[in-house]
């Protein structure tokens, strides 16, 4: 017996004190994990990063290990989409316009491999061997036998 029992005290931990810890803890996981969705789906006026080899292309499943063929899209709603060739991003967009879906911006990962176009800076070459052989690659608008953006997903819808 312990010496407590002896005197006819037991000792009961204070009601709500024990969980008090286990609430602060789970208030703080809800506040991350909304913080972390919230902050997906807002709109940004730059590409948002890519995880090379593990992010998926939304259109094709391909992994986007090729970052010269990279493009991404964001949504006015605040989703952002990842392509692994600008043909994937052109055919989705298409489909996304019927749903009635606005678009945001549209970024394209240079063909030479150092860093992104938006859409008011890019325009296309041909090229071979592309992701899923829609045969285009992004480069910066005025590049010598470049076509436009239009142009060039024109031409992939038509495929």
């Amino acid at each position: 017996m312990n010496s407590n029992s002896k005197r006819g005290v037991v000792r009961q931990p204070i009601a709500g004190f024990a969980t008090l810890p286990l609430l602060l803890l789970a208030g703080l996981v809800v506040a991350v994990v909304l913080y972390v969705a919230a902050s997906n789906r807002q709109t940004q006026d730059g590409p948002k990063d890519v995880i090379w080899d593990k992010t998926a292309c939304v259109f094709c499943a391909m992994h986007l290990g090729d970052p010269r063929f990279a493009a991404q899209l964001s949504t006015e709603d605040g989703d952002t989409y990842f392509y692994d060739d600008p043909g994937c991003l052109f055919l989705h967009q298409h489909e996304l316009e019927q749903g009635q879906t606005s678009i945001h911006s549209r970024w394209f990962h240079k063909m030479d491999g150092q860093g992104w176009l938006n859409e008011s800076e890019v325009a296309f070459l041909r090229a071979e061997n592309t992701p899923m052989d829609y045969g285009f690659g992004a480069v910066v608008v005025g590049s010598p036998n470049a076509i436009d953006l239009k142009t060039a997903a024109a031409e992939v819808l038509a495929q």
